[in-house]
């Protein structure tokens, strides 16, 4: 049951990668409701032997985790880690050249051909293929046909803080990563150097959002007060 976590760990520690490795999930009630879908989560991870690796906090159990009133409770995970996304990936792919992967950036893909040996067309060549895997998240041009009616725009946002400095233990006290029980939900966790690392709200527009600081400081400064007018560096 943990063998993406085990796969991510061991690489990390095998090839050393610097990624800011971190444990401790606290997945958190916005509203009183939330706590049923939060005791059924913790009652089917008691069910498959993980009591050593969860907990279920009440609202008065809040404070020793993180210093702020909104949450009704949450369920904290032990086991479930956070990192730096861009530099496990960075770290990866300098892993996979060690071993002899050939890795190709800034090759425009055209088109691909299907079939028993797929056929992935370039502008300057062909690749054929066992299997191909489009890994490029929304917004690539390929398989339109295909795609179409199974993707729509939904963008959020992401913001860092200017360092903290002792406040980030002041307000995150067990360094969590954090995220609620909402459909459009905020989440966040601190950074190496001490940022808090703040995303949330949704644009369904298909447009960039125009100040994505602007959207998220209300819910910064609504989920730890002591941020009121903090600096938001990027």
């Amino acid at each position: 049951r943990w063998r993406g976590h085990d796969i991510i760990k061991e690489r990390v520690q095998k090839y050393n990668i610097d990624c800011d490795l971190k444990y401790g999930h606290l997945h958190a009630a916005y509203k009183p409701s939330h706590m049923k879908e939060l005791q059924a989560s913790y009652d089917l991870a008691l069910a498959n032997g993980m009591g050593d690796q969860v907990k279920l906090l009440l609202k008065n159990d809040i404070p020793d985790y993180l210093e702020t009133e909104i949450y009704h409770g949450a369920l904290y995970n032990k086991k479930n880690m956070h990192l730096h996304s861009l530099n496990l990936c960075l770290g990866e792919a300098a892993a996979a050249q060690q071993l002899g992967v050939q890795i190709f950036e800034n090759t425009l893909v055209v088109d691909i051909k299907q079939g028993q040996r797929p056929q992935v067309i370039t502008e300057n060549g062909v690749v054929t293929a066992n299997t191909v895997l489009l890994a490029g998240n929304a917004y690539h041009r390929l398989q339109r046909s295909k795609m179409s009616g199974k993707i729509f725009p939904a963008a959020g946002g992401i913001v860092a803080t200017e360092p903290l400095g002792e406040l980030a233990e002041q307000i995150n006290p067990k360094d969590l990563a954090v995220y609620d029980c909402r459909f459009v939900l905020d989440y966040y966790r601190m950074t190496a150097d001490k940022r808090l690392l703040f995303g949330g709200g949704a644009n369904y527009s298909g447009k960039p959002s125009r100040d994505i600081a602007a959207e998220l400081r209300p819910a910064i400064e609504r989920t730890f007060p002591a941020l009121k007018g903090v600096g938001i560096d990027y």
